[in-house]
């Protein structure tokens, strides 16, 4: 081999300046999968899993391809019952910023109503009074 020669080490089709192939292997999928599981499992740190969490937990590690039917659906309902659980903690949020909005605005509008039949009877009050101690 000379210095003019321009050598290719990669895979045969392999396009220049990538580093594999476009579509994810099924290893990497699987991967993926496993990752997501671990996440799933793992965010409660704080006190005594459920059973349901501790058996999801235990199929983490599995192939896919090991899994029963039984397994699959108890993983999928739980995945999904964690993800409605989310929302709605996420919702509540929401509500509790809409409460406060609608509570601060009654509470203004209360300040405002107050101050104006305070000022409305305090000015008759006192030109009552000063009337009086013109007369006097």
């Amino acid at each position: 081999m000379n210095e003019d020669e321009l050598m290719h080490y990669g895979k045969m089709g392999m396009k220049w300046g990538k580093k594999g192939s476009s579509s994810k292997s099924s290893a990497a999928v699987k991967k993926g999968v496993s990752n997501a599981i671990s996440r799933i499992t793992s965010k409660n740190k704080k006190g005594p899993n459920s059973t349901d969490h501790a058996n999801v937990a235990s199929i983490k590690g599995k192939k896919m391809s090991t899994l029963s039917n039984a397994q699959l659906r108890m993983f999928n309902e739980r995945v999904q019952l964690e993800k409605t659980y989310k929302t709605l903690k996420a919702d509540r949020g929401a509500t509790r910023a809409g409460s406060k909005f609608v509570k601060d605005m009654l509470l203004g509008s209360a300040k405002q109503a107050a101050g104006a039949y305070v000022t409305k009877n305090m000015s008759s009050a006192l030109a009552s009074v000063l009337s009086k101690a013109t007369t006097a």
